[in-house]
């Protein structure tokens, strides 16, 4: 029996670990991201230039608030916004910055129709089509 609570004890103690952050990312990114009114119109994501998702977001509420921290590789990349009605995305924002490479890109948001991009680059040079 004391055998059994001691392997029980240590499963335990090993799942609540505390979770280390990663040492090695280069480009640590906070994303904060507002709605106003028709938050569940409002979806964006971020994607590499192999145009793999690289971080998404949606399904929000009214009056929502998310944050997000995450780890990105030198590259370059697009923030696709997209508003499923067409108007824009009716005073909802995100923040996008990288503390600790020095590189804010503020807020950003899609002003009016259903699509736009931001285009951006960490660490690498970057040609970005036009209109894209």
């Amino acid at each position: 029996m004391k055998k059994l609570l001691l392997t029980a004890f240590s499963f335990l103690a090993i799942g609540m670990a505390p979770v280390v952050a990663q040492d090695d990312c280069e480009f640590e990114a906070q994303v904060e991201f507002y709605t106003a009114m028709w938050g569940a119109e409002i979806s964006w994501e971020i994607t590499n230039d192999a145009g793999d998702i690289a971080l998404d977001g949606g399904n929000y509420e009214d009056y929502d608030a998310e944050a997000y921290v995450h780890c990105f590789e030198p590259g370059c990349y697009q923030l696709h916004m997209y508003d499923s009605f067409g108007d824009g995305w009716n005073a909802a924002f995100m923040s996008l910055n990288f503390p600790d490479a020095g590189i804010m890109l503020g807020d950003i948001t899609l002003e009016s129709g259903n699509y736009d991009v931001f285009n951006f680059a960490l660490g690498a040079e970057c040609e970005f089509e036009e209109g894209t």
